[in-house]
């Protein structure tokens, strides 16, 4: 579209319920908290955690074979409760290079509840087919906390979206006990189902104007899974006025850069409530956080070391539980002190940090690349609406390809990332292959391609293995095109989906030979029994050219002795994917079966293609496929 030029980009197919891509991960985070370190955990996978000294651990994934699909979240606590404002520098060896630096300033003590200010609530939850399930239970516990603990002067608005929007009041209503049953049953009732149009639940929640007794807090509650992230960001950017944002990100693998973007655009704080987390306990943290500002008209100044560059330009209010980063150049080695101002509970508030500047100090290298990262992020909040639509500014793009080069960040337009670049000809055509890749975890299959899901599921793993024409968990057309092709094709047949076949003994997890061919692959070996003579073979779907196709090959295992299995077999590898169990081959139609038979084959489909009958050999002149 328009709005999202790059959707297929960012939208690969999605693998059926009960298969995977073959993508691996592996992790090792080594920390150093700088102070005893204690209660290492992870809360969504397995780890081991091995202790290196009362500050330091090195952890790492129990499973060497996990599936990407949800967010690793580490977490660990440290002895004490004095904890201080400090920073961090890094300056290298390097001549004229400037040194760079990170403070970390705690804000004072939150203020009591009689200091707290009346509020103005508003909720916007997601109800999209990819919150459907859990992530929207998650949501409903945690507004049902907020409503519960809102002080009786707040006022309150429900707003909720898929593909429309639904504005529960006519106007924000005062915290009664009637307004609160009301909100409970309306709220109980959303389920989640639809595309995800966030830009107009973004206009709804801002179109209201703001009690100018009371200050505004929008708690946004979403997986984040749209393609206009800039868009988005953009328009909370441009509306939001004087209210605070806190979006609220539920789900194991949600979008954390808009939804982190709009706290950071927003002026307030991002949560995140993972699918196992106890909805009570982030509420009440959620709570505590959004209760009010204790920190308000930040400004912070800087006395000695030539400091420049510091990002974030403005900062916005300073909230409990929460540090305030800043991140700044310097030129001149010495001593500097930074003043943190503002004004806390009604009154002035000033506290100071003595800082020593080195002339060299080659640890903390990381610093200048968060310093990096940070003016990054400044630079695309400058034409968010051009990066939206793939014509950014050119002067700011150039900026932000120079930093990024300069300090080897990844951004929009520059990558540092280990990759295999190799070009895939079949037939003297460069061609583009499409990799699938897996539901996040705590997704809804059935939320995402409709109520038919689990159907639709079997019958690509049956007729098309990894593909279909999902753009993706959320999105409008997934959210609808995955039931509709069942319905369509029921429509069509007069019956009933029957179930995929499996060899006799085999379940449904570990697929039978029928099920390891693409149907037109099964199709074209009907066509060899029939007629002999594979060369001389013709199909509407498949390209056959003297009695062989081109192939894509799923693995469960990618081994020397698999490959040399293949090799035994005579089929001609084009590509073998690095990181992933993917080969493309070209074989002879004759030896389909027997390829299919190998335990390590999971799946053979045709072409090259995600499911696009027409990609077997789609051009991209000169590209390189990474």
């Amino acid at each position: 579209t328009s709005e999202v030029p790059d959707a297929s980009k960012i939208s690969p197919p999605v693998t059926p319920k009960g298969t995977r891509a073959g993508h691996d991960i592996d992790i090792a985070v080594a920390i150093d908290a700088g102070m005893t370190l204690g209660d290492v955990k992870s809360l969504l996978h397995e780890v081991i955690a091995e202790q290196d000294g009362p500050n330091k651990a090195v952890v790492r994934l129990k499973n060497m074979s996990e599936i990407p699909n949800k967010d690793f979240v580490l977490s660990y606590k440290v002895a004490g409760n004095e904890v201080k404002s400090g920073y961090l520098v890094h300056k290298g060896v390097e001549d004229g290079r400037d040194g760079y630096l990170t403070l970390i300033l705690l804000p004072p003590a939150a203020p009591t509840p009689e200091q707290i200010s009346p509020k103005e609530m508003i909720f916007v939850i997601d109800r999209s087919g990819s919150q459907r399930g859990l992530p929207i239970t998650k949501a409903k516990e945690t507004m049902f906390y907020i409503l519960d603990k809102m002080n009786p002067e707040d006022t309150f608005q429900v707003i909720d979206f898929s593909n429309k929007v639904n504005i529960m009041f006519e106007k924000p209503q005062k915290k009664t006990q009637e307004m609160l049953d009301k909100a409970k049953v309306y709220i109980a009732a959303l389920e989640g189902n639809g595309g995800t149009w966030m830009a107009p639940a973004v206009e709804a929640a801002c179109a209201t104007s703001a009690d100018a007794n009371r200050l505004r807090i929008v708690v946004f509650m979403t997986d984040g899974y749209v393609g206009n992230d800039f868009e988005i960001l953009g328009l909370v950017k441009k509306l939001r006025g004087s209210s605070r944002w806190f979006p609220f990100g539920t789900g194991n693998s949600v979008n954390r850069y808009l939804i982190e973007g709009m706290a950071k655009i927003g002026g307030g704080e991002a949560e995140f409530v993972l699918l196992n987390s106890p909805g009570e306990e982030v509420a009440s943290k959620f709570y505590s956080r959004i209760s009010t500002p204790v920190l308000t008209d930040v400004k912070v100044e800087f006395d000695g070391g030539e400091i420049s560059e510091l990002f974030p330009k403005q900062v916005a209010d300073v909230w409990a539980q929460k540090p305030l980063y800043i991140n700044a150049r310097y030129k001149t080695p010495g001593r500097a002190t930074v003043t943190l101002r503002g004004f806390a509970a009604g009154k002035p508030y000033e506290q100071k940090l003595d800082l020593d500047l080195p002339a060299i100090e080659p640890n903390n290298r990381s610093v200048a690349s968060v310093w990096a990262r940070a003016k990054v992020d400044y630079l695309m909040e400058n034409d968010l609406l051009g990066a939206q639509k793939g014509e950014i500014n050119p002067e700011l793009k150039e900026e932000i390809i120079a930093v990024a080069l300069e300090h080897r960040i990844m951004t929009q337009y520059t990558s540092f990332v280990a990759v295999e670049e190799t070009v895939i000809t079949v037939d003297g055509q460069p061609v583009t292959v499409t990799v699938p890749v897996e539901m996040p975890d705590g997704v809804s299959y059935e939320g995402v391609f409709g109520d038919q899901g689990e159907m639709l599921g079997k019958r690509l793993r049956q007729n098309r293995g990894f593909g279909g024409r999902s753009n993706g968990p959320g999105g409008g057309p997934a959210g609808s095109g995955g039931a509709g092709l069942v319905a369509e094709e029921k429509s069509k047949s007069g019956e009933k989906d029957k179930e995929p076949s499996f060899s006799e003994g085999e379940d449904e997890d570990k697929p039978g030979l029928e099920t390891r061919l693409a149907k037109p692959l099964q199709e074209l070996l009907e066509k060899v029994e029939k007629e002999g003579d594979s060369r001389k073979l013709t199909t509407g779907d498949v390209k056959v050219t003297d009695g062989k196709v081109v192939v894509q090959i799923h693995l469960n295992d990618a081994g020397e002795e698999t490959m040399k299995k293949l090799k035994e077999l005579g089929i001609e590898i084009l590509y073998q994917a690095a990181g992933a169990k993917l080969v493309i081959a070209r074989v002879e139609v004759v030896k389909l079966k027997a390829l299919a038979a190998l335990d390590a084959v999971r799946f053979v489909d045709y072409g090259l293609g995600g499911g696009d009958k027409k990609s077997e050999l789609r051009g991209v002149d000169g590209e390189k496929t990474k």
